[in-house]
């Protein structure tokens, strides 16, 4: 666990990034500072404040940190909301990206892989409904890299290539990007391999049923190890899962610039071994597989 030594830099650095947002508000008569307020936010929501209000109330009983932040007095429900909304959405996500990379690198993390993936926000939304969006973490600290609000879960993938261009610039270490299913889409596969980057996404029998049945066929007679194993815990259960990967089927299908295959077959124990579907993976990285790049 990390000290509050530690955590007390870690929010500096974010409050510092905070106030470097532009604050178009008149110098003269100014009440509530705007890096006092974001931080004063982000703290609510760190500790779970559902609300402007909630957040009003998590300030309004802690007058110390109210001090520590520049602030007299806890900003009341409407001036969250005027001050929230004078933010530029377009300022604030390059700074938090900033952020995340400045925290990577004070922690002696780098950003080599990241991962895309579509959240719903369980009680934030508008108009009754849960708020989606699709995020970017980094796979080495754990970090949200950017987050962009869509309208469906089918609109993630056309924002994903999007990501690209901003996040790949400012992350020179990047090498990887890893998604789930719905990512496996030549195009975005297209978009990765024209700048330099390697993938790593899931196929399904369902969008891919072809490969899938081509890489089950491939590693059914496979009698050599696996390449490598994963292990974990999860729901009171032990699982195992041997790593097998191939470069035969490379340039066989249509995925642009795929040079390998992975097939992870699963085990679950203490109950009797069982063998669930084999989950299989397409990638540009022929030499090192994904999971050897993570820190143990």
């Amino acid at each position: 666990m990390e000290s509050g030594s530690a955590l007390s830099e870690e929010f500096g650095l974010l409050r510092e990034h905070l106030g470097r947002l532009s604050d178009h508000r008149l110098r003269l008569g100014l009440a509530h500072p705007l890096e006092g307020v974001l931080s004063l936010t982000a703290l609510g929501l760190r500790r779970g404040c559902p609300s402007l209000s909630a957040i009003y109330r998590f300030g309004d009983r802690r007058p110390p940190l109210l001090t520590r932040l520049g602030l007299r007095r806890s900003p009341s429900v409407q001036t969250l909301s005027r001050l929230l909304g004078m933010v530029s959405a377009g300022e604030v996500r390059p700074a938090l990206l900033e952020f995340v990379i400045a925290l990577q690198a004070q922690r002696g993390d780098g950003i080599a892989t990241a991962a895309l993936d579509g959240k719903t926000r369980r009680g934030v939304g508008e108009a009754g409904e849960p708020l989606k969006a699709r995020c970017v973490f980094s796979r080495e600290g754990l970090a949200a890299l950017d987050q962009v609000v869509i309208g469906a879960h089918r609109e993630e993938l056309r924002a994903a290539p999007a990501w690209l261009e901003p996040v790949a610039a400012r992350c020179p270490g990047l090498e990887m990007l890893t998604g789930d299913a719905r990512y496996a889409d030549t195009a975005l596969a297209q978009a990765i391999v024209d700048r330099g980057k390697d993938y790593t996404f899931k196929q399904t029998q369902k969008n891919r049923p072809q490969l899938h049945a081509d890489v089950s066929l491939l590693f059914a007679a496979a009698t050599a190890p696996p390449d490598g194993e994963v292990t974990g815990k999860g729901h009171g259960r032990l699982e195992g899962r041997p790593v097998w990967v191939s470069g035969e089927l490379a340039g066989y299908a249509d995925f642009p610039g795929r040079s390998s295959v992975i097939m992870v077959k699963k085990q679950v124990s203490p109950a009797a071994p069982t063998n669930c579907p084999w989950p299989v993976f397409s990638t540009r990285c022929p030499a090192v597989p994904p999971w050897r790049r993570r820190k143990p």
